[in-house]
């Protein structure tokens, strides 16, 4: 398989036999990793709302703190990353 008779071997039959790299769709998986980080930040917001609701009051302020920290971290490096993901890819730097 993609081997002439003159021993060359013919890259467009090879390419064939690799598989669907050109069905790729970078659109349809950079939305999907948008959608995953949402969904995910969505559980994270539950988990929380459910700790403050139901857990145990001494645990309050640890709780808090968790909060505090996805807040403050988490989602600002999701967005740094996710924005990174979606920008333009120009050449001329714009």
């Amino acid at each position: 398989m993609g081997q002439e008779g003159d021993g060359t071997i013919n890259i467009s039959e090879v390419a064939k036999g690799i598989g669907g790299a050109e069905d790729y769709n970078q659109h349809k998986a950079k939305v999907g990793l948008a959608y995953r980080v949402l969904i995910g930040f969505f559980l994270l917001l539950l988990i929380q709302m459910a700790l403050f609701a139901w857990g145990p009051a001494e645990r309050q302020p640890q709780f808090e703190k968790l909060f505090d920290f996805i807040k403050t971290g988490g989602l600002p490096l999701a967005t740094l990353v996710v924005s990174f993901y979606f920008r333009e890819t120009n050449s001329g730097g714009e």
